[in-house]
């Protein structure tokens, strides 16, 4: 199942009341008003099915869903400042800052971009995400003028993604990953759990390890679901990278592949396997 990745402009109205411990205070600091701030927190718990906050004369306090849902919408948008950091700080433009830009950018925008970056092409986006062309079209172009930068150039095949469209691609990626993962955590403290698990195996693994390990898995937890995707090294890294998959199953490479990686040793010879993970 599709999880639905919430609004930009909510997830940081959630994050100013969560940190200010007010409504009234977070309309102050981010200029909107408080019956706006009060449905987005309100669309918001009926997006994840949970109260986030606790409603007390002093103030309002994250609940148990409110404290997990901080923490990875913080990653979150801290995945996104890092890239249009990155993205405008050659920009001559100094009144677009990065921090005004999250609050110009908007979830729509940000899908259209990873769609094009994927598929390179506007017209193949557009059916994945099941809208119509010209509104692709227009969510990028709007992204673009927010940043100031050119993110899709045409050529013979088709449609490219520049530096930019793929460093914001893939920082977006982790972005909404997180979000899910989110998710994922809040229903499960509802005994809810119906999260997906999506593993990158090595083909040897596949045959060995794997299978005993998914069923021992799904007799402890039998309403999380679990893709297996195969293919070599160098691709299931990427895709790691990328935020498409959470975990690589295969041998231990010396040195640690990347910096944002982290390698576990599962056991030792005649076969060292390890377990990679994405340290975002």
């Amino acid at each position: 199942m599709e999880i639905a990745i919430p609004n930009l402009r909510h997830l940081r109205v959630f994050l100013a009341v969560a940190e200010l411990k007010s409504i009234t205070r977070a309309s102050e600091h981010i200029f909107l008003s408080q019956p706006a701030i009060t449905q987005a927190i309100a669309k918001l718990e009926g997006l994840l099915g949970a109260p986030l906050f606790e409603r007390h004369s002093d103030g309002m306090y994250p609940t148990a869903a409110g404290e997990v849902w901080q923490k990875r919408v913080s990653r979150a948008i801290d995945h996104i400042h890092a890239a249009t950091l990155d993205i405008v700080k050659d920009n001559t433009q100094k009144e677009r800052t990065p921090k005004n830009l999250i609050a110009l950018i908007s979830t729509t925008q940000l899908r259209a971009l990873i769609a094009v970056c994927e598929a390179q092409n506007f017209s193949i986006a557009s059916r994945n995400l099941a809208v119509s062309q010209s509104s692709v079209h227009r969510a990028a172009r709007d992204l673009e003028r927010l940043l100031g930068v050119v993110l899709f150039e045409k050529n013979s095949l088709g449609t490219s993604a520049t530096k930019a469209a793929q460093t914001l691609s893939k920082a977006t990626k982790l972005a909404f990953s997180e979000l899910r993962q989110g998710i994922y955590e809040i229903n499960a403290l509802q005994s809810k759990d119906v999260s997906m698990i999506t593993i990158g195996s090595m083909p040897l693994a596949r045959m060995t390890i794997l299978p005993k390990s998914i069923l021992q898995f799904n007799e402890r937890h039998p309403d999380v679901n679990i893709n297996v995707t195969e293919g070599p090294y160098a691709d299931l890294l990427h895709h790691l990278r990328q935020g498409d998959i959470d975990i690589i199953l295969g041998a231990l490479r010396h040195p640690t592949p990347a910096d944002d990686v982290v390698q576990e040793e599962l056991w030792a010879p005649p076969c060292r396997w390890s377990l990679v993970k994405d340290t975002h």
